[in-house]
């Protein structure tokens, strides 16, 4: 089931196999649906278009919640989770902007980084502008 264009809803019929897939890292929301439901999803896209191709970004809804608490220790919504080759990479609860979540996809793909140097936190400025054409595009296509 498609969300938007890149983001992919996790459900009971397709989470093993969005699992199981190994050919690009993963980016996983747990999201309940309430009033920002509808924002959550826009800073989603916002961070699929920005990596692209290079990571699934995919959500999923209350149904799941206890697996995911089970399987990663998620205890709440939203909560925010990279997975690499199966391995939980990183986790970040809490509201968060569409930046945030590039800073922290970033950060837990060091692969993806300007310079793969150990303890390098990924360039503010480089993410600001990225995310600055993200946002004119959003006006445009609006």
């Amino acid at each position: 089931m498609q969300a938007t264009k890149r983001v992919t809803q996790l459900g009971l019929d397709n989470i093993g196999d969005v699992l199981q897939e190994q050919n690009q890292p993963l980016f996983i929301a747990c999201l309940r649906k309430d009033k920002d439901f509808h924002e959550d999803l826009m800073h989603l896209q916002d961070l699929a278009t920005f990596f692209g191709d290079t990571l699934r970004v995919c959500f999923h809804l209350d149904e799941l919640l206890a697996y995911f608490a089970g399987r990663y220790g998620v205890s709440g919504t939203p909560t925010f989770l990279i997975i690499v080759n199966g391995e939980l990479r990183g986790i970040l609860l809490g509201r968060n902007q569409a930046q945030a979540l590039i800073e922290f996809t970033l950060e837990n793909l060091p692969d993806r980084r300007e310079e793969a140097v150990p303890g390098k936190k990924p360039d503010a400025a480089v993410i600001r502008r990225g995310f600055r054409g993200l946002q004119r595009d959003r006006k445009r296509n609006s």
